[in-house]
């Protein structure tokens, strides 16, 4: 055996004492580089360790040769798993205000940069004490861009008090809150209404863009929302009577207000019950970094028909999503995989031979799910009847997957073994946040005349939902039906009576509930909830009432998300300085004038 050999072999059976832990080794003493520990060997019947000539990486375990060079020093900035590891996962969770030219995180502190007297006052102390000379003059003239173009100024304030003079009827009834925190533009609250009008049409509409520098409870944020609001007009009573849509993060804000509405778009499937399934989160981030590098690639899209979703670490389902569109894509994409590099020809491979029933596996579980989140996050149209709906049908297919049976579903495209695991994981997520919904959800269901029956539901869920829609209708009692005069019997009406086999209605006639209950409707008939509490506007007033202010609530808060895509469009770096009671104008006026643009017109005559 050479030399060479022998100290492969030594360093081969070190190295495996290391990773034992085996006293035989012992690595206490630091080596001239702090990254780097002195390997002493005990051998077999001695006491005393003897150094190896041999060092171990502190991070990764390896060992290397304890001789000078340039070895070591490598090792630690290119060959080191473990700092290679952390670097990669630096360069994914750092912060987007570094990456500053292709996204830029936008703090609302940063709109009055230097607004405040304070910051202007130490401005002109530091000027002064430079040259000296400047005062009252110079104070007033430091850039601080605390204003907008006036006339920019005057059509969004017209814009706000034409909005809020339109809700005047509506506040305190049918008006009801939508709140959401952003995350491209922080510290801000965006704040919207919506309400069911006449028509019985759904409206949506931006009430507050709030800047919000403290904490995030839920006093906290009410507070903000009934400070700004009673500065429009609405009295405390008004606005603690609205509904409230939130996300989980603000659970508590129904103590402050009529109750909270738990917001169905962030409740299909958590991340961390992704987490559990390890290997389907890896196929999702690899078609997540396909996607990314194809819309980067210029001469890639011109040669696709289509290009696939744009990456976002916000959202969990977009994932799914870039998952889609790169399995649909999978054939153009192999086309031209010369243009990827060889880390991401890999993944392609990877994604299409290796994971390739993985992908289609999530897709057969996830599809619902895509177009459930599309309809919830879309407010054109009312949608809080179907979010109770929708959690028993995902529920019913889950289940269907658990019991084997995959009617329907080449079996030969996917993992039953994953497609199960996911149903089971979607199952407990449903499970958990099913109880969170309230009795307005359970209401909705009822006041839509397709699901007024309740098929899905057990006795209990009936019953909360009817005593909901009970409790809502008004408390005067219905007039009593006029009593037709006497007329004579003969025997065929007494026997009629005796052998009646239906039960007698214990309600009066005109109670609207239970004529609305026994109304027959045909199933198959194609109209709208909007069109059919349209038509019933004189049938039923009372409930067509009930109706239209359960129905001002909506399912889901994306659409506050709306103000933080226009604040990050409008406020940009040239107006960082820009105070922030401007900024909000700025925003509640773009917001405005997109949905309103007649508005705009009658304002500019």
């Amino acid at each position: 055996m050479t030399d060479t050999e022998k100290e492969v072999k030594l360093t081969k059976l070190l190295q495996g004492y290391i990773e034992k832990g085996d006293d035989k080794v012992k690595t206490d003493e630091v080596f001239r580089d702090e990254n780097f520990r002195i390997v002493m060997y005990r051998s077999e019947g001695e006491s005393d360790y003897q150094d190896t000539g041999r060092v171990m990486c502190f991070d990764c375990k390896k060992l290397l040769s304890g001789r000078d060079g340039s070895h070591l020093r490598r090792h630690s900035k290119t060959w080191c798993k473990k700092k290679r590891k952390m670097v990669d996962e630096g360069m994914e969770n750092m912060d987007t205000n570094v990456l500053e030219v292709k996204t830029r995180k936008i703090d609302g502190r940063s709109f009055n940069h230097l607004s405040s007297m304070a910051m202007r006052k130490l401005v002109l102390d530091v000027s002064n004490s430079l040259s000296g000379g400047y005062g009252e003059a110079a104070l007033n003239q430091l850039p601080c861009r605390n204003t907008i173009q006036k006339i920019s100024e005057n059509m969004a304030q017209s814009l706000i008090s034409k909005l809020f003079n339109y809700l005047t009827r509506y506040v305190g009834n049918k008006l009801h809150l939508i709140i959401d925190y952003g995350k491209l533009v922080t510290h801000y609250l965006s704040v919207y209404g919506s309400f069911v009008d006449e028509n019985f049409t759904l409206h949506v509409v931006p009430l507050s863009f709030i800047p919000s520098f403290e904490g995030k409870s839920g006093y906290d944020t009410a507070k903000l929302i009934k400070h700004r609001l009673e500065e429009y007009g609405w009295t405390q009573e008004q606005i603690e009577a609205c509904y409230v849509t939130a996300d989980g993060g603000l659970s508590n804000i129904g103590n402050y207000f009529h109750s909270y509405v738990r917001c169905v778009s962030h409740s299909q499937l958590p991340p961390e019950v992704i987490d559990m399934l390890a290997r389907l989160e890896d196929v999702i981030t690899i078609s997540k970094k396909i996607a990314g590098y194809v819309r980067g690639n210029s001469t890639l899209c011109h040669s696709l028909p289509r290009l696939p979703t744009l990456p976002c670490d916000t959202r969990w389902l977009n994932g799914v999503h870039c998952l889609k569109d790169v399995m649909e894509l999978m054939d153009f994409i192999e086309k031209n995989i010369q243009l990827f590099s060889p880390k991401g020809r890999e993944r392609v491979r990877r994604l299409g031979m290796e994971d390739e029933k993985l992908a289609h596996s999530i897709l057969l579980v996830f599809s619902p799910l895509m177009q459930y989140n599309e309809v919830f996050q879309n407010q054109k149209k009312i949608t809080l009847n179907l979010v109770l709906p929708a959690y028993k049908h995902l529920d019913n297919r889950f289940k269907q997957f658990l019991d084997n049976d995959f009617s329907g579903v080449d079996i030969d495209t996917i993992d039953k073994e994953y497609v199960q695991a996911m149903s089971e994981s979607g199952r407990l997520a449903i499970k958990h946040y099913y109880a969170e919904f309230t009795d307005l959800h359970y209401g909705a269901v009822l006041l839509s005349p397709y699901t007024k029956k309740m098929s899905n539901f057990d006795a209990t869920e009936k019953s909360r939902a009817k005593h909901f829609i009970m409790n809502q209708l008004p408390k005067d009692p219905s007039p009593m039906p006029i009593s037709p005069a006497p007329t004579q019997t003969d025997g065929i009406d007494v026997l009629y009576a005796l052998f009646r086999d239906t039960p007698s209605s214990s309600v009066h006639n005109n109670d609207e509930l239970e004529r609305y209950l026994n109304e027959h409707v045909d199933s198959t008939a194609n109209e709208t909830l909007e069109s059919y509490w349209r038509r019933k506007k004189s049938e039923f007033p009372t409930l067509h009432e009930v109706a239209s202010r359960l129905f001002s609530v909506v399912a889901s808060e994306a659409v506050c998300e709306s103000c933080f895509s226009t604040a990050a469009h409008l406020l940009d770096k040239r107006r960082t300085r820009l105070q922030y009671s401007k900024a909000e104008l700025v925003v509640m006026g773009c917001q405005l004038a997109s949905k309103f643009p007649e508005w705009v017109d009658e304002l500019s005559q």
